[in-house]
């Protein structure tokens, strides 16, 4: 079954509610993963009690040989994971179509998955505890917006599955991080992967912490999230299609949302200055 994704950015009213409630896009579907190896690397991600403990100290939890990038689902979408603790099922199992902004609102997903105990997040990761879902799900649109389309294209020493790694990093990084990004210090820290992965990493890390995408092609993008049915069940996996050529070089989210809430205040005024004539 294929899914339509539709975007949280067409409408800015829309987004706005979209915070405070989960609803579904669409009746659950079964997916698989189709390829789990084309687009990604084996790491090594260690999470600890304090983004400020040193790197010598023994971490909270660690994960071994984990694959790290994007995967191809039975219903022809390239996907990442939205969870570094979950692991994705390579048969069949249960999603439920969501926004974006649903997934990462109150009570979404997001929420969810962080109050899991089976595994449990901030048992073994009390570092990587920030859950600011609207500035994740900016800084994931911006991640996205400026940088995806590079990973789709191998260049200088880089191939395609090792920025794909990269990219991965960076979401989990922005999901559970509060502060500066780093692939080094934090709650989440990358390793066993090679330096060009770091490297790039690393890049992705930096220019979202100063908004600075100098010399990065922008592209907008239309937002999806399969979220796993339990929500413990398997991984959560956000999908993008490029969004049609009339929507390139709109304001990101938190600027039209914004917009959005000027303009109802605009017609309130409208309305109030109606009535006292």
């Amino acid at each position: 079954m294929k899914i339509s994704i539709p975007s949280f950015i067409g409408s800015a009213l829309l987004l706005a509610g979209a915070l405070t409630s989960t609803p579904a896009l669409a009746a659950n579907v079964t997916l698989s993963l189709t390829d789990t190896g084309s687009r990604i690397q084996a790491g090594t991600l260690a999470f600890y009690s304090d983004a400020n403990t040193p790197a010598v100290v023994r971490p909270t939890a660690t994960k071994t040989n984990i694959a790290i990038g994007s995967y191809r689902l039975s219903n022809g979408e390239w996907a990442y994971c939205l969870s570094p603790f979950t692991n994705a099922q390579s048969s069949a199992s249960s999603y439920t179509p969501v926004t974006l902004a649903s997934f990462f609102g109150i009570g979404g997903g997001y929420e969810q998955q962080f109050a899991l105990n089976n595994p449990n997040y901030l048992g073994l990761a009390p570092g990587y505890d920030n859950r600011d879902g609207m500035t994740v799900m900016n800084k994931i649109v911006s991640l996205y917006n400026h940088a995806f389309a590079d990973t789709l294209v191998a260049s200088g020493n880089l191939s395609v599955a090792e920025k794909s790694a990269a990219f991965s990093y960076a979401l989990w990084e922005v999901e559970g991080e509060g502060g500066l990004y780093s692939t080094l210090t934090g709650g989440l820290r990358l390793s066993g992967v090679n330096s060009d992965v770091m490297a790039y990493a690393a890049t992705l890390l930096n220019n979202l912490n100063t908004g600075n995408w100098t010399g990065w092609a922008y592209q907008a993008y239309e937002f999806a999230v399969f979220q796993a049915n339990p929500i413990t069940s398997s991984q959560s996996f956000l999908v993008v299609r490029q969004a049609p050529e009339n929507r390139t070089g709109i304001p990101e989210p938190s600027t039209v949302l914004l917009l959005a809430i000027a303009g109802a205040a605009l017609v309130v005024s409208r309305r109030k200055a109606a009535a006292q004539a």
